[in-house]
């Protein structure tokens, strides 16, 4: 009895086994990359207290955030395109235009929502005393929604409260999350299944009234807050030849769509921003021909960081906002 069981074991095992790897060799050939996803999905299992997970902020650069030298402090908030930015593109374009020195903190982090945005800033902005906020994000609100069935939550909440509550099926939690047939599964999934977008709205109203929460946080402790909705391949209407081969997430291109025009009118009805507060970042790419991004909201290189930051300062120079 005990044979047979572990042959019938062994023989499971096995096929898993070549399932995985059948999986992976498609992906390589698929995406050119078999690990396709993965290491996102371990980078957001690296615990950090109260965000649930990050680069370990304080010891990152708080224990010597002090500004010395009195330029003009920027922070920066969002997801991984806003944690990508380049800091000498900021500093070169603030010295351009205003011809002002600044040092840049970024609290920007990949895979995190509004909500862990909004607890990131409330732990650290004593610590750094911005002059200036730009918070690049939405996406992650909008597309974790799609996985989520109550809002308030992020992408992994269901793998860290499994974990939490039960320990035991901690090998095979990891075991999933690193199984490339597994988590291929879960896209065909996604990709098939029809999203009722008024379904959705109480997620997206939670983004709008964390976005609110923390801009009147940043305008109790900074001189100006800049809150710009993350540029999407979707709305680029003059794509390069590279980017119109960019299809994998074409199957949420109507929530999405949808999913931002709503944002956009909620937070403009808000009646909270000002001139050069709030941006849709989408219209600053909208005509433009070139190459920009590598993805969905990625950019192939720094081009679009610097048509970001350079499209904010030239509104707040047009409009002889400074005041800092």
């Amino acid at each position: 009895m005990f044979k047979n069981t572990l042959i019938i074991l062994l023989i499971t095992i096995s096929i898993f086994i070549t399932i995985e790897i059948i999986t992976r060799i498609f992906l390589f050939f698929y995406l050119n990359n078999p690990n396709a996803g993965i290491n996102e999905r371990q980078k957001n299992l690296q615990y950090e207290s109260f965000v649930m997970f990050g680069p370990g902020w304080e010891n990152k650069f708080f224990h010597n955030s002090s500004n010395n030298n009195n330029n003009k402090v920027i922070l920066i908030l969002g997801g991984s395109t806003a944690e990508g930015f380049p800091q000498n593109i900021i500093k070169n374009e603030f010295k351009n235009i205003f011809d002002l020195d600044v040092n840049v903190y970024n609290l920007a982090f990949g895979g995190y929502v509004a909500k862990q945005e909004l607890i990131n800033l409330i732990l650290h902005i004593n610590k750094i005393s911005p002059d200036i906020i730009i918070n690049i994000s939405g996406a992650n609100d909008i597309v974790f929604s799609l996985r989520q069935t109550k809002p308030n939550k992020f992408l992994l909440d269901s793998t860290y409260s499994n974990i939490l509550k039960r320990p035991y099926l901690g090998p095979l939690i990891w075991i999933l999350q690193n199984s490339q047939f597994y988590n291929s599964l879960n896209r065909f999934y996604a990709r098939n299944k029809k999203t009722d977008f008024e379904s959705k709205i109480e997620f997206l109203d939670s983004y709008v009234d964390t976005s609110v929460i923390i801009s009147e946080i940043s305008k109790l402790y900074s001189k100006k807050y800049i809150h710009i909705l993350q540029p999407h391949l979707l709305f680029k209407n003059k794509k390069s030849n590279q980017e119109k081969k960019y299809t994998r997430y074409d199957y949420r291109n109507e929530f999405v769509k949808k999913s931002y025009n709503y944002i956009l009118t909620q937070l403009k009805n808000k009646k909270i921003f000002n001139e050069c507060e709030l941006f849709n970042g989408n219209n600053f790419f909208i005509n433009n021909e070139k190459n920009i991004f590598k993805d969905d909201v990625h950019f192939i290189d720094d081009n679009g960081y610097k048509i970001i930051i350079q499209n904010v300062l030239e509104c707040l120079e047009e409009k002889k906002i400074k005041g800092w």
